[in-house]
């Protein structure tokens, strides 16, 4: 209670009572002793003034030199530091934890004098634990408590959806697998980061990275459960998913990413325009007398004053994305390059391929981007690459570009019908059924879902019938031979009705029109669903939550980057991979 602690004592029904008076007052959880202090300034003002000559006086008395410098020795009426084991201190100490691995804080954050300053002011009685408790303690006791978490939601989610891909920084200190796991959630299709793999000591082999990602899988008890895996297009990559034995298929982005590249490459003038382009744009980064005058010009246009893009041949739709900033900006480029002979200049016909450019690319970077966001499965991909390729084909402006563009798409769409999956998926989505389905897809998909009621329902061997009749013992082995066939080929009554009743409800499903607007995972988890497809339900949980791209496993990357800054180039593998795990996962699962 402070310096006015000794004029309160407790009483039996757990109240302070003033020792001056009969004034009674209840013990605050929190600590504060507002209404005690308030009490004696304002019933008792002759012992306010007693208790604070006294603090002064001790003040004054433990105050001793000590060389140049004067130490002051706490008073015994200073708040008493929180225990370590103290709720509030608990308390604290995690949201300090979680405040460095979610903002990407070195770890020595804790020692700033400048943090130290602010808590002293808002929690004088907590003190601040050491950046080498919160690397050695703090950090590892989250990193468990949130794996812990994240195998609880996934020992209770039915399927999982791996996607991964391989990252390594600018110095090759790290060599890491990132995989997530996509999964529904309450109704929802939610994704978490279940970790980084070190695969820097290894070779990157399809057999390497196979081993490791079944070790992944295996640690968090998920390999039977792994519908498919979503992957790059690298050799190694695919390879790895063959060897485990399970469906996979390329990253969407990717594949429009490189259709984009080759349509651009087939037109004529571009890549000069290009060039000279990106010449103007680093004249404008690197002078600073020449970034004032192009702001002038834009000024006196009255144009946004914007900065130019330039493009990355590794990042997908930036191509666009430069020249549509090229656009917005045309009259002050072109009053720019007039005022400066030695910046190349941009013809009307320069501006018009880059016109044509913008409009080739833009149905697909818009799909890409629809790709990218949060809630897309990997239903869309079969329907989309035949989106693209009728359109293509329909582009007579630049036939070389969009012939490129359909070509690519059309060899990139023959692999995706490869995997079983992403058919399953689209024929189970309410927005396409079966307008993208080729011939026997149906009767695959029903046949599939008979094999998993059959793992999930052991089906008991048919009874022996005992020996044959004596006059039909002539050929023993031949008899065992059909006798093994007929129960190989013959299904339980359970697995019959099963067939029979998946048939129905796939029937009635397909004679409902599709909706282009609807959500197919809202569809699915929705009463109607539950009441009329309650097989099908099952089985639209299992593809539906495939992604159609690596988005966020790139996202995964580009906070490995923000963690990885030239400052912590010493960082450890552990470290790293705590707070990489820690700084998306926190936000997930909050």
């Amino acid at each position: 209670m402070g310096k006015y602690s000794h004029l309160f004592k407790s009483t039996v029904t757990g109240k302070l009572k003033c020792t001056m008076c009969n004034y009674e007052c209840e013990k605050k959880k929190s600590g504060s002793t507002f209404l005690q202090v308030n009490h004696i300034e304002k019933n008792h003002p002759e012992e306010k003034k007693k208790v604070e000559a006294k603090e002064k006086s001790i003040q004054n008395i433990l105050t001793k030199p000590d060389g140049e410098k004067t130490v002051v020795v706490p008073s015994i009426f200073q708040p008493t530091i929180w225990p370590d084991n103290h709720e509030e201190a608990v308390k604290l100490t995690r949201l300090i934890t979680e405040m460095i691995c979610r903002d990407r804080l070195p770890l020595s954050f804790s020692e700033n004098p400048g943090f130290a300053k602010l808590m002293k002011y808002v929690k004088p009685r907590y003190r601040i634990k050491s950046r080498f408790s919160f690397s050695r303690v703090e950090i590892p006791k989250l990193f468990k408590e949130l794996r812990d978490n994240l195998q609880i939601e996934l020992n209770n989610a039915e399927h999982v959806a791996i996607a991964y891909d391989l990252w390594s920084d600018d110095g090759l200190k790290f060599e890491v697998i990132g995989v997530l796991a996509y999964f529904l959630k309450d109704g929802e299709v939610v994704h978490r980061v279940l970790g980084l793999i070190n695969c820097k000591n290894v070779e990157h082999s399809g057999h390497q990275i196979s081993k490791l990602m079944r070790e992944m899988l295996e640690k968090y008890n998920i390999l039977t459960k792994t519908v498919c895996f979503m992957r790059d297009g690298a050799s190694n990559a695919i390879k790895a998913c063959e060897i485990i034995g399970l469906p996979s298929f390329d990253c969407l982005n990717h594949k429009l990413h490189l259709a984009a590249k080759d349509g651009t490459e087939a037109m004529i003038g571009l890549k000069r325009v290009i060039e000279n382009y990106k010449k103007i744009v680093r004249k404008l980064k690197k002078s600073s007398v020449s970034q004032k005058e192009f702001t002038e010009i834009q000024k006196l246009y009255e144009i946004p004053e914007l900065c130019l893009i330039k493009g990355i041949d590794v990042r997908w739709g930036s191509l666009r994305s430069m020249f549509l900033r090229a656009q917005e900006c045309r009259l002050a480029i072109n009053e720019f390059v007039m005022s400066n002979p030695t910046v190349p200049k941009i013809s009307d016909s320069d501006w018009n391929l880059i016109d044509a450019v913008c409009d080739l690319l833009k149905p697909i970077t818009e799909q890409s981007d629809n790709v990218q966001k949060r809630g897309s499965t990997g239903s869309i991909i079969i329907p989309l690459c035949t989106y693209l390729i009728d359109l293509m084909n329909e582009n007579s402006e630049h036939p070389e570009a969009s012939r490129a563009i359909a070509l690519r798409m059309q060899s990139e769409l023959s692999k995706y019908k490869k995997c079983n999956v992403l058919h399953f998926a689209t024929l189970l989505d309410i927005r396409f059924k079966d307008m993208f389905s080729t011939t026997g897809v149906k009767e695959a998909f029903i046949e599939q879902a008979e094999l998993d009621f059959e793992r999930e329902t052991p089906i008991a061997d048919v009874e022996d019938c005992g020996p044959p009749p004596a006059k039909k013992q002539l050929n023993d082995g031949f008899l065992q031979y059909i006798q093994g066939k007929i129960k190989k080929s013959t299904k339980s009554e359970a697995e019959v009705n099963y067939g029979m009743a998946i048939k129905l409800e796939f029937d009635k499903f397909l004679a409902i029109p599709p909706d282009p607007s609807a959500n197919p995972i809202q569809y699915w988890m929705s009463d109607l669903a539950t009441s009329v497809f309650p097989l099908l339900q099952k089985h639209a949980k299992k593809y539906l939550i495939v992604p159609p791209g690596s988005s966020e496993v790139e996202r995964i990357f580009s906070t490995a980057s923000h963690i990885l800054t030239k400052y912590r180039k010493n960082l450890s593998a552990e470290h790293f991979e705590q707070l990489l795990f820690l700084n998306k996962n926190l936000a997930l699962m909050n």
